[in-house]
């Protein structure tokens, strides 16, 4: 490991327990001045999976040398946040540092890495606005931002590889973020510019602006809509040509438009039913690129049962490039994020599959078993959308094989890629103090069974794991 690393983390041990000491006093502010917030998060994990890849890797070139994944990851992230009066309003900024880091080897290869680096760093100023009127917020720096449910929008670092925590993926902000906002009542407007804080592994440079607009007329009602432009990437893709071709630069110049909508039809009449739309069009006419992504769920609540189930059933599709047309069809999902209820389906595939080219049924149960006590249970089929296109398979770590037969940058022949079961139970030892199980069991399709045939079965991929996440005080957004 190098010796940077145990320096680094050496430094941030003590500085977390000052900041874990400063986090559960009040916070302090003189008279008409400045507010100093002390905080602390933190995340520990353990993991143990088996036949990792479904044994894929024995076909077509593994990213680790064995079947078997046991491994923690962990994630050590103290700041602090200040707010001053300022200008009839008040100017706030908030600086974190974050030690994110993967013990033994994890399921891509990456084995005893970590690294301590600047998580936060931002400045901002808000209005004090009149009730009725306008309130306007800026801020620049290093910092989070979601847009929507993170259809495309939302993980602004990259996690893994030389940085550890692939599992936790715990970096979220973006290395440059400038944000502008007005908001009236429901309705809020945003003008926004970010560079993502990518891995130096895997800096594709990309530099994107936008503008949002979204509309919230009721508790658990919103309406959204944005566009952003990409305005400069090294990002290539890959096409579903043969021989195998590549797009240089091909998110350079992407065109977004995206949308998004939560809301009850009826809640008079039926108070407990929810629906949520999200979808993107995407336009890049320096290589004809045409790609589109949507998703609908409908849930209910089961307020008067036992446990209080919420019910959920969801379809997703995410566009692949017809190898039959000249057209550039195959979703770039870009930031995509947020939780295993939006953008990540499942564990196992999540971790193996980005999101492109397939569509996705899941089914969802969210259980309250006691006040303490939160269960999840899933159940997920995943499918090829478009045949022979590219799947990109890990999220680092592409495989291949170039003796002529099929591999995953030129799709699958079978459209079924696989199917998971996903339990998660959550207990909250104390307010700010929570331990997590997971069990995730996935089954191989036959689109990935197509891949070599002839090799022998694949095998059923199985993890367990229990993270524990600690944080002080309860973290709020600026």
């Amino acid at each position: 490991m190098p010796q940077s690393s145990r320096r680094n983390r050496a430094l941030l041990l003590p500085l977390a327990l000052g900041f874990a000491i400063a986090a559960c006093l009040p916070a302090t502010a003189a008279a008409d001045g400045p507010t100093f917030t002390a905080r602390l998060d933190s995340k520990w994990a353990l993991y143990a999976s088996n036949n990792v890849f479904w044994d894929l890797g024995a076909r077509i070139g593994a990213p680790t040398d064995t079947l078997d994944a046991n491994f923690g990851e962990s994630w050590l992230e103290p700041g602090f946040d200040v707010t001053a009066p300022y200008a009839g309003g008040s100017v706030y900024g908030g600086l974190s540092l974050g030690a994110s880091g993967t013990w033994r080897t994890d399921p891509l290869g990456y084995r005893d890495h970590s690294v301590v680096a600047l998580e936060n760093a931002l400045v901002g100023w808000r209005n004090a606005p009149a009730e009725g009127g306008w309130g306007f917020d800026v801020s620049a720096g290093q910092q989070d931002y979601a847009v929507g449910n993170g259809m495309l929008l939302r993980m602004g670092a990259g996690n893994g590889a030389e940085r550890g925590g692939t599992m936790l993926a715990p970096r979220t902000a973006w290395e440059i973020a400038g944000i502008a906002r007005a908001s009236r009542g429901p309705l809020a407007l945003h003008a926004y510019f970010l560079q993502p804080h990518e891995l130096d592994s895997n800096d594709t440079r990309t530099r994107l602006w936008g503008v949002l607009g979204e509309y919230k007329p009721a508790q658990a009602q919103r309406y959204g809509a944005t566009y952003f432009k990409v305005t400069n990437s090294e990002q290539v893709y890959p096409r579903a040509d043969r021989p195998l071709e590549f797009i240089e630069r091909g998110r350079d110049g992407l065109e977004v438009l995206h949308g998004w909508a939560e809301f009850n039809p009826a809640p008079q009449a039926a108070p407990f039913l929810g629906l949520r739309f999200e979808g993107a069009l995407q336009r890049n006419d320096d290589i004809d690129l045409h790609a589109e992504g949507v998703s609908a769920e409908v849930s209910w609540l089961f307020a008067a049962r036992r446990f209080t189930p919420k019910i959920s059933y969801s379809w997703s599709r995410l566009s692949g490039d017809d190898p039959s047309t000249t057209r550039y069809e195959r979703f770039d999902p870009m930031y995509y994020g947020g939780s295993l209820d939006t953008w990540w389906f499942g564990a196992n595939s999540a971790f193996a599959l980005i999101n492109s080219n397939f569509r996705v049924h899941r089914l969802s149960a969210l259980l309250v078993a006691s006040p303490r006590d939160f269960v999840k249970l899933q159940l997920l089929d995943f499918r090829a959308d478009e045949l022979r296109s590219p799947l990109q398979f890990g999220q680092i770590t592409r495989l291949e094989f170039g003796d002529g037969g099929l591999n995953l940058f030129s799709g699958v022949t079978e459209p079924h890629l696989a199917t998971e079961a996903y339990a998660e139970w959550t207990r909250m030892l104390a307010p700010n103090l929570a331990l997590t199980g997971v069990l995730s069991w996935a089954r191989p399709g036959d689109g990935f069974e197509s891949v070599r045939p002839g090799s022998g079965d694949l095998r059923d991929w199985t993890t367990i794991g229990m993270v524990l996440s600690w944080s002080l005080p309860a973290p709020t957004a600026p």
